[in-house]
């Protein structure tokens, strides 16, 4: 079938779809490729099982934004030598929603010019192994919300030394729903210090035992809200370097995390801008030692239900430590 894709400014790049009913695949070819910029949602919403880009040349390529999205019946997904996306800069939700892979090999991808890879593997459920090469550089990025949300076979994730953060403003659902994950690692490029959305970072991380963000850099986040709801089985957590005195939102922050028996705070963890703590430590029934919330300013606090309701022994302290900053409901 002959398609004619329409770029805006009197732009336009033919490409071919070639089905194999045999092989159940689809060919991509790609004509007038001097044109041919934008593959934004070219597969959108396509009932297709098998798809191979072996024959068309992206070198121009500048948009692959939700290229493959909502291709809920994709069970197998080649790249040819041709595939270039060294020029790409949009790869937001570009696998959203393949909820039939379960493996995706991007080892000959370049990421180098790439700002946007919000959602880029969101909803991918049932995506068991994920390949970075060397070239997945993502230094240029600056969005990577939802990025992995809701991949939630995914059993570990190896991000690589070329995995650079340092740009990055947004990682909010970043690993929302990965209810598989055992532990995550993070690189020395794992740089936070430009980050403002922290909020529902690990939310739903059901399975996850380790985590270490003690090289994380919070100073400019503003916004924490359910960044580690439902983490259920983590039974211990190291803040001590987290500053938080940008933060407004730490409602729901620890909420549900029902094995936390160890929860650690240093001395920039600072309240005295959080307007909103509602429901941040309900539900941490294993939580023994409670005295660190004596250090909070509550000042501009304005949400404060059911902070510490279901708390092991929070009963105990609502007096002594809180006051009135316990409400029933």
């Amino acid at each position: 079938t002959k398609n004619k894709l329409n770029l805006g400014e009197q732009k336009y790049a033919l490409f071919e779809i070639k089905t194999q009913k045999e092989e159940e695949t689809v060919y991509l070819y790609c004509s007038d490729v001097e044109s041919f910029e934008n593959n934004s949602g070219i597969f959108f919403n396509k009932d297709h099982k098998s798809i191979s880009v072996i024959a068309c040349d992206t070198e121009k390529v500048t948009n692959m934004w939700h290229m493959f999205a909502n291709c809920k019946s994709l069970e197998k997904l080649e790249f040819g030598k041709s595939f270039n996306t060294s020029n790409v800069k949009n790869m937001a939700g570009m696998f959203h929603n393949c909820c039939s892979l379960t493996k995706l090999d991007l080892k000959s991808f370049n990421t180098t010019n790439v700002t946007d890879m919000g959602g880029m593997f969101s909803t991918c459920n049932r995506l068991e192994n994920l390949e970075f090469g060397d070239n997945f550089n993502t230094e240029n990025v600056t969005a990577m919300n939802s990025m992995f949300s809701e991949c939630s076979s995914l059993t570990e994730l190896k991000f690589g030394g070329n995995f650079d953060t340092t740009k990055v403003t947004d990682m909010k659902d970043m690993f929302f729903g990965c209810s598989n994950l055992k532990e995550l690692n993070f690189e020395e490029n794992f740089n936070t210090e430009n980050v403002t959305y922290m909020s529902s970072m690990f939310s739903k991380c059901s399975d996850l035992k380790k985590l270490n963000l003690k090289k994380f850099n919070t100073t400019k986040v503003t916004n924490m809200s359910n960044m580690f709801y439902k983490c259920s089985s983590l039974t211990e957590l190291d803040l001590t370097n987290f500053d938080t005195s940008n933060v407004i939102y730490m409602n729901g922050m620890f909420y549900k995390c029902s094995k936390l028996t160890n929860l650690k705070f240093g001395g920039n963890f600072d309240t005295i801008n959080v307007t909103d703590m509602n429901e941040m430590f309900r539900d941490c029934s294993s939580l023994k030692n409670l005295e660190f919330v004596k250090k909070f300013n509550i000042t501009n606090v304005r949400q404060k239900i059911c902070i510490l309701d279901n708390c092991s022994l929070w009963y105990k302290i609502q007096d002594e430590i809180l006051g009135e900053m316990i409400v029933e409901v």
